[in-house]
């Protein structure tokens, strides 16, 4: 079975953004501090027995060598972003850059967006002895930063069962799954407001997009 290939994983996006956007998704998992590989993608399990999967087991070529699991979902997004058309940096951050930083943060890239995600959980449990539904946990903290500071800040928790596909490879499953996921949390109404509403008025934005989406 072919590994699935990187432009069926990027995300898309149908609008412009307020100006090029710098993105980070720091790896902040449990799991990880709890001496687990930072580039643990889940547990495949032979009659009961987990083995860890990482990375890896995606044949991706194109992640470098010892990225983990914050890098690779970073570098699909920016992907996405520029296929889409966007100005999007990836940037390396070892945790959220503070409100009172962010401007001296953008400024140098002319940027006016920060993108950060937290992963605290992203997690698959799969049952390679049946071809059913595998687990898929994630919990992730979203937040966008302007020049004048948070614009939006939110959370995406959620447990998954998620149909496997006879016809396709596990891994690949567990791709479109992380794929959807991504896409879905910067399709949120909230986000996309965020990410190009005009300075200063971000929050009354979302508040807006918020109330649309709750009719």
């Amino acid at each position: 079975m072919s590994p699935l290939p990187p432009e069926d994983q990027r995300p898309s996006f149908d609008y412009a953004p307020a100006g090029p956007v710098m993105v980070s998704v720091i790896e902040d998992r449990v799991r990880t501090k709890d001496g687990k590989p930072d580039d643990l993608i889940g547990y495949a399990r032979s009659y009961g027995i987990p083995n860890h999967w990482k990375l890896n087991v995606f044949r991706q070529k194109d992640i470098p060598e010892g990225a983990d699991l914050g890098d690779f979902l970073e570098q699909r997004i920016v992907e996405g972003m520029t296929d889409s058309g966007w100005s999007a940096i990836a940037v390396e951050t070892d945790e959220p850059v503070a409100d009172a930083d962010v401007d001296q943060f953008l400024s140098p890239q002319q940027a006016s967006r920060l993108l950060t995600i937290v992963i605290k959980d992203w997690h698959t449990d799969v049952n390679l002895n049946w071809v059913g539904k595998f687990r898929f946990d994630h919990d992730a903290e979203l937040a966008v930063q302007g020049p004048d500071g948070t614009i939006l800040s939110k959370s995406f928790k959620e447990t998954e069962s998620v149909p496997g596909d006879a016809n396709d490879s596990w891994p690949n499953a567990i791709l479109r799954a992380f794929s959807a996921q991504v896409q879905e949390m910067l399709d949120d109404p909230e986000v996309v407001s965020a990410l190009h509403a005009e300075d200063g008025k971000g929050e009354e934005a979302a508040e807006a997009a918020g109330a649309v989406a709750s009719r």
